[in-house]
């Protein structure tokens, strides 16, 4: 269609993409730059390296959210509830680093944005529709 059409495809370059979707990263570079008000308190670490009780102490919060740092989409996200679903979690990946933090109640947000040598590109705040099956077929992906 874009070839048909004579139109350009826009997308980040495959170096930035790869650095700033990796969650581990990104967290790293927020919590440095002068947007680190922004960040929400998180661990990055092998989860097999705490247990639930620990990690829901230090965040302070009964529910906590695991990404896989270099998975995107939700496809890596995880709601954990209890003590259980951490465990199952910690056996099926227990040398992989997750970005661990507490679980906020509210609205999915985001904003799509570009940054270029003019200024800064930024679309509507969109609401995010996270964990329909009909939509995304995984609970934690969203649309």
């Amino acid at each position: 269609l874009a070839q048909r059409n004579r139109w350009a495809i826009l997308k980040n370059a495959v170096h930035a993409q790869e650095k700033y979707e990796d969650k581990a990263e990104f967290y790293r570079y927020l919590s440095r730059s002068s947007l680190r008000q922004f960040a929400i308190p998180s661990l990055l670490q092998v989860i097999s390296n705490k247990t639930y009780d620990q990690i829901t102490a230090r965040l302070k919060t009964p529910t906590i959210v695991l990404q896989q740092v270099h998975r995107g989409g939700g496809y890596g996200t995880f709601f954990v509830r209890n003590a259980r679903e951490y465990l199952a979690l910690q056996r099926k990946y227990p040398t992989e680093i997750f970005k661990i933090s507490a679980f906020i109640q509210g609205r999915s947000l985001s904003v799509a944005g570009c940054i270029t040598r003019q200024g800064v590109v930024t679309g509507p705040l969109r609401e995010q529709i996270v964990g329909s099956a009909l939509l995304t077929g995984y609970r934690g992906a969203w649309a």
